[in-house]
This record gives C-alpha cells, structure tokens and sequence, in this order.
C-alpha cells in the first residue's frame, strides 16, 4: 500500500470521511455517474475524499472529467489505477463504499465491503437486490441516476454514526449466509445426495 499511503498523505484525510469504490473505470461501471454525484456532494459538504481503486479503458477520460469538475483542484479525489495488492487492505481504508454500476450479476466486491462491515450504497441492479436490503444491509439506488446518488452519500455523511448499523447488519448476513462453515456443510449435502443417487441406480 505504500503508492496508495504516500497519496493519501497528500488528500490530508484528517476529520474527513473516505468513500471509495473498486473496479474497473468505464462508463457501464458508473464511474462517471459517480464523478457527477460526488462533484454535487462537495457543494454541501466538503469533509469528504472518494478513492477511485482500479484500471479501465476509460481511467484517462474519468480523470479528465474529475478535472473539468474541479475535483482534482480540491484534492478531494484519487485515482490509484491499477492495484495488484490485498483489496481488503483498501477497503479497510474506506468508511463508505459505493457501488454505482449499471449492470452486475453478484459482484464479489460488494460481497467483500459487506464481510468487512461497510457501509454500502450501491445501484440496485442484478443481483445486489439479493445481498443487500434497502436500509438494512446498505442503501440501494436507482442506476445512472446522480441525484438518487448524491442524495445516498449525504444522508451518510452528514450522519455516520446513525447508519453504521447497516454495516453491522451486512456483516452478519455475509457471516451466515455466506460462512466458511455454511459453505462446507451445503457442500456435504450435495455430496450426501450424489451419492445416495449413485447408490439407488447400482
């Protein structure tokens, strides 16, 4: 994490709460939807730095787009490109994850932000509806919708003690339904009834 430290030095994350998304830089991904959501949150609140952790086709243009925004001038943003390293180490980092994609099947991001205990405020696209329950297990918005968006990042930031219980509850919904030990249970029972299959058909 050292290149992603020596930058973060420079955001000067003191008092500020971190959003931070991962995954790829493209338009598909919401990444620009995002762009125009935060550059209207810093408008009524300015404590705040979004970590934008990831490659893409379209990093160059969204870096662009930061700038015409002015988000870059305010050193409110971060770009990290490409990370090889613990993705779990960088969520750790975030105090809100969000997740503005406009189409997933079930990213296995959000189900990392959610074994971590995050706050999380996704598009409620694929099957994100299935991990995550509206003021329950996180906030759900509608895709490339920047005001539903914008509207999500302040009532949390302007009030993070009150939805940490989101990220308490998602927590708990990773842990039992998605265990280790679950896991190997289902398993066993898969296995229990293959082999009973196989044994009736002897």
């Amino acid at each position: 994490l050292w290149y992603l430290n020596h930058n973060l030095i420079e955001l000067n994350l003191k008092d500020k709460i971190v959003l931070g998304y991962i995954g790829r830089i493209e338009k598909f991904k919401g990444s620009f939807v995002l762009l125009d959501a935060f550059s209207e949150t810093l408008k009524q609140y300015n404590d705040v730095v979004l970590i934008l952790v990831g490659d893409g086709k379209e990093l160059d243009k969204a870096k662009e787009y930061a700038s015409k925004l002015g988000l870059l001038e305010n050193e409110n943003i971060l770009f990290t490109g490409f990370f090889d390293g613990d993705v779990l180490e960088i969520l750790n980092l975030f105090d809100i994850f969000v997740f503005p994609s406009f189409w997933e099947g079930l990213p296995y991001s959000v189900l990392e932000a959610m074994s971590l205990g995050k706050i999380i405020i996704s598009t409620n696209v694929g099957g994100i509806p299935e991990l995550i329950e509206e003021d329950k297990h996180g906030l759900l918005v509608d895709a490339k919708n920047v005001s539903m968006l914008k509207d999500a990042m302040l009532r949390v930031l302007t009030n993070l003690e009150k939805y940490k219980y989101l990220g308490i509850n998602a927590k708990l919904k990773i842990e039992h339904k998605f265990s280790l030990d679950l896991f190997k249970k289902n398993i066993s029972k898969i296995i229990l009834f293959i082999l009973l299959l196989f044994l009736s058909i002897l």
